[in-house]
């Protein structure tokens, strides 16, 4: 978590996109998680390397928005905006004066949006204990009639 004053910077920064034009696309639900997604966003971005705001790379934007954000569990609604919305934010803090290379820090997260907005595929750490499989707490007898209903 980045020292007080960087947040308090994020914080304004992040206030300031949302209060001008550049926000204005962004509306409903979007709009309500804009600002705790933002500033999170930008904050996981300095926590990759404990650097301020005005110092990220693609690298730390990647890490911010494949990890934190996206394990926030946002409404899928958003999810489709939030790459998008972060893209306008780093164009509009360039625009700004705020952060140097800003659009095209914006056109790199805007392209991890199918990395972002792609299901993640869940994998069984071993095969599944059918009824009258042995239970694998090792007794002998079948997972129905040992462990199966205290799993439940």
């Amino acid at each position: 978590m980045p020292g007080p004053y960087e947040t308090e910077r994020i914080e304004g920064w992040v206030a300031d996109f949302l209060g001008g034009d550049a926000a204005r696309p962004y509306t409903g639900g979007a709009r309500e998680y804009a600002g705790e997604v933002l500033v999170a966003f930008l904050s996981a971005a300095c926590d990759v390397r404990g650097v301020p705001v005005t110092d990220v790379e693609e690298p730390d934007l990647r890490h911010a928005l494949l990890g934190p954000i996206r394990d926030m569990g946002l409404p899928g609604s958003v999810t489709q905006v939030v790459p998008d919305m972060a893209a306008d934010l780093l164009t509009d803090l360039e625009r700004q004066g705020r952060l140097g290379g800003g659009a095209e820090l914006g056109r790199f997260v805007r392209a991890l949006r199918s990395a972002f907005t792609a299901s993640r595929t869940v994998v069984r750490p071993s095969a599944k204990v059918g009824a009258n499989d042995p239970c694998p707490c090792g007794s002998g007898r079948k997972y129905k009639r040992c462990c199966r209903g205290m799993l439940s």
